[in-house]
C-alpha cells in the first residue's frame, strides 16, 4: 500500500489531500485546509501538520502554484537522454528571450512514434523553488517532486476518462483559484488508470495546451466589497449565497442591474480565458468539447451557463473525485470544488506508470556552483603537497581494505563449507542444498538446530523402543501356570511404554496377594514398573498395567 500526499500552497490557505493506494484502488483518506494569514507561517503550519501524526505519507507531491512555467513539446530522432537534454536546453536558448542560467529545465519522454521521441519540457525560474525549498526545509518535510498544477489537472481529467474524452476532439479542464485560474487543454483518456483490463485509447492521450491567469475569484470579492460595503468575508458569503448570473432559457442575458455588474466584474478573467482558447484554436485548427471547470468560483449561481454563453463552448462541473473511493470520510461538494489541485497533486502517486509530470524539485545549479568553487580552490598550489600525502593515506587505506577483504572472504568460505558438510552429516537427504543454506548464517542456525533436534528425538526413540514380541515374552514368563493371557496393548508415549493386558485364571485359580507379588517381582527384574492389578469383566477375569522406561531387557 502507498500514502501518497498533495500539497497545494494557495494564497490564503494550504490544501492537503491524502490517498491511500492499492493496486487499482484509490481511497481518499484525508482533505485538510489550514488557513493562514502571514506566509511566513507556512512552514510552522506544515509542520504542526505532519508532527500531529496525522499522516504518515510515503510520497509528497507539491505543487508550485502561480510560478511561471514555460512549457513545450519537442520531437526527436533520438531518445538518448544527454542528448535530449543538450538539445532541449539548446531549444530554450534559441527561443527565450532571456538568459536561462537561473533557470530549472526538466523534460520527460511522452511517447514514441517510430522512430520520433515525443518530449514535454518545461523551465522554470529557480529564485521561487528555493523559497519552496526553505519552508520545507524549515519544516522539517522532505517533498518528492514540485509538480505543476496544471499538468497535475490535466493528468487526472485525463485518467478518469471523462465522457468528453471519448472522441478524438480536445476538451478543456479550468480550475478557478482566488489569485489565479489554471487551464489545461487536453485530447483522448488514458482508462487502464483506474482499470487494468480497458482497452486502450486509439485516439492517444495527451496534454495539448497548459496556461496560469493571474486572475481569480478575488477580482469578483473585491467588486462585492466595493458595491455592497462588506468585509472580504462577508463579500464571498454573499457572492456564495445571494449573488446570481442570470440569463434566459435561451441562453440570451436578461436585465438585471445586480447581475450585469457581476458579469462586469467576471470580464477580465473570462476575456483572458476566452483569448487563451481562441489561441489554441486558431493554432490548432480545432474546436472544443466541452470545458470542465472546478474551483470556487463555479459556486456563484449561473456561473455555467453564463461561462458557456461566452466561451463559446458547453460548459460542465469537473467530477474531481470520479475513480476514488470516498467512504472513509464525508466530503462534501464545496471541498471537492476547493481541493481539485490537491487531489490532483497526490494522483501522482497512485499510478504505478506516470506519463509526463514534470519535476521541478532541483538544485542542481547551486550544487554546480559549490563544486566549481571546491575545485577551484584544490588547484592551489600551496595545497598539492596536502593533497598528494591525502592521496598515498587513500591508497594505503584501499590496500589494507582489499587484503582485509579477501582473508575475510577466504574465512567466510572455509567456514561455509565446515557448516555445510556437519549439515550433510546431520541430514544425507540435504545434498546441494547444504552449500546455498550455509551462505545465509540466519538461515544455517536455524536448518542445524531443527536437524540436531531431530537427530536427538530420534536417539531418544530409538532407546526406548522395544519389540511386542519381547513384551509379550516378559509378561507370559512372568505368569503362572493357572493364569492365561488373553490380550496385550502397549502405547508408546515417547518417555514410557505403557502395557495393558488381559489375564483370565482358571476356575479353580485365585488371584492371592502372593501371586500378584510374584508376578510384580519378576516383571520389575525385567526393568517394569508401576505394576497393578484390577478386576477385569467376567469371572476369573483380571486386567494387569505396568510401564516400562528402559533399562533390564
Amino acid at each position: 500500500m502507498t500514502r501518497a500526499i498533495g500539497i497545494d500552497i494557495g494564497s490564503r490557505s494550504i490544501k492537503i489531500a491524502e490517498l491511500e493506494v492499492q493496486r487499482n484502488e484509490r481511497l481518499i483518506v484525508g482533505l485538510t485546509e489550514i488557513p493562514y494569514s502571514d506566509a511566513q507561517h507556512i512552514a510552522t503550519h506544515l509542520k504542526d501538520f505532519f508532527a500531529e501524526g496525522g499522516s504518515s505519507g510515503e510520497r509528497i507531491g507539491v505543487g508550485i502554484g502561480a510560478i511561471p512555467v514555460v512549457v513545450k513539446h519537442l520531437s526527436y530522432p533520438f531518445g538518448d537522454k544527454k542528448r535530449c537534454s543538450a538539445a532541449i536546453r539548446a531549444d530554450f536558448e534559441d527561443s527565450m528571450p532571456f538568459e536561462i542560467t537561473n533557470q530549472i529545465l526538466d523534460f520527460k519522454e511522452v511517447s514514441r512514434k517510430g522512430r520520433s521521441y515525443e518530449f514535454i519540457a518545461g523551465l522554470c525560474p529557480e529564485e521561487p523553488l528555493n523559497q519552496l525549498n526553505s519552508v520545507f526545509d524549515s519544516a522539517g518535510v522532505i517533498p518528492n517532486a514540485y509538480l505543476v498544477d496544471c499538468e497535475a489537472l490535466g493528468q487526472l481529467a485525463l485518467d478518469q476518462c471523462l465522457p468528453a474524452g471519448r472522441n478524438p476532439v480536445p476538451y478543456v479542464v479550468c480550475d478557478f483559484g482566488y489569485l489565479s485560474t489554471k487551464i489545461t487543454v487536453v485530447q483522448g483518456t488514458r482508462p487502464q488508470t483506474f482499470n487494468s483490463k480497458a482497452k486502450v485509447d486509439p485516439f492517444g492521450a495527451q496534454i495539448l495546451e497548459m496556461r496560469v491567469i493571474n486572475r481569480g475569484s478575488r477580482d469578483l470579492i473585491s467588486w462585492i466589497q466595493d458595491q455592497r460595503k462588506l468585509s472580504a468575508d462577508e463579500a464571498e458569503q454573499w457572492l456564495i449565497h445571494r449573488a446570481e448570473i442570470k440569463t434566459g432559457e435561451d441562453g440570451g442575458a436578461i436585465t438585471d442591474d445586480m447581475s450585469d455588474d457581476i458579469k462586469e466584474a467576471l470580464r477580465p478573467v473570462v476575456v483572458e480565458i476566452y483569448q487563451t482558447l481562441q489561441a489554441f484554436r486558431s493554432k490548432a485548427g480545432r474546436n472544443l468539447a466541452t470545458i470542465y471547470v472546478t474551483g470556487g468560483m463555479t459556486k456563484l449561481r449561473g456561473i455555467r451557463e453564463f461561462l458557456a454563453q461566452e466561451l463559446r463552448a458547453p460548459v460542465n462541473p469537473w467530477p474531481t473525485l470520479l475513480g476514488f473511493r470516498t467512504d472513509s470520510i464525508p466530503i462534501s461538494p464545496e471541498q471537492e470544488r476547493s481541493f481539485a489541485a490537491a487531489i490532483s497533486l497526490a494522483h501522482r502517486y497512485s499510478t504505478s506508470k506516470p506519463v509526463g509530470w514534470l519535476n521541478f524539485k532541483r538544485s542542481s545549479q547551486a550544487s554546480k556552483k559549490i563544486l566549481t568553487n571546491l575545485i577551484a580552490q584544490l588547484k592551489e598550489p600551496a595545497l598539492r603537497p596536502a593533497l598528494v600525502s591525502l592521496g598515498i593515506a587513500l591508497i594505503c587505506v584501499y590496500g589494507y581494505m582489499l587484503v582485509g577483504t579477501v582473508l575475510l572472504s577466504k574465512q567466510r568460505s572455509f567456514l561455509q563449507g565446515e557448516l555445510a558438510t556437519e549439515l550433510r552429516r546431520l541430514n544425507h537427504d540435504l545434498g546441494k542444498r547444504a552449500d546455498r543454506i550455509a551462505e545465509e548464517p540466519d538461515r544455517a542456525r536455524q536448518v542445524y538446530e531443527q536437524e540436531r533436534s531431530k537427530v536427538s528425538q530420534a536417539r531418544g526413540k530409538s532407546s526406548m523402543a522395544r519389540a511386542r514380541s519381547d513384551v509379550l515374552l516378559d509378561i507370559s514368563q512372568s505368569l503362572p501356570v493357572n493364569a492365561t493371557l488373553r490380550d496385550l496393548e502397549i502405547t508408546d508415549n515417547s518417555s514410557s511404554l505403557e502395557i495393558l493386558s488381559q489375564l483370565s485364571l482358571s476356575s479353580a485359580g485365585v488371584a492371592t496377594d502372593a501371586w500378584k507379588n510374584n508376578i510384580k517381582k519378576m516383571l520389575e527384574t525385567r526393568g517394569y514398573s508401576e505394576v497393578a492389578f484390577n478386576a477385569g469383566r467376567g469371572a476369573g477375569a483380571l486386567v494387569l498395567k505396568a510401564s516400562w522406561k528402559g533399562g533390564v531387557q
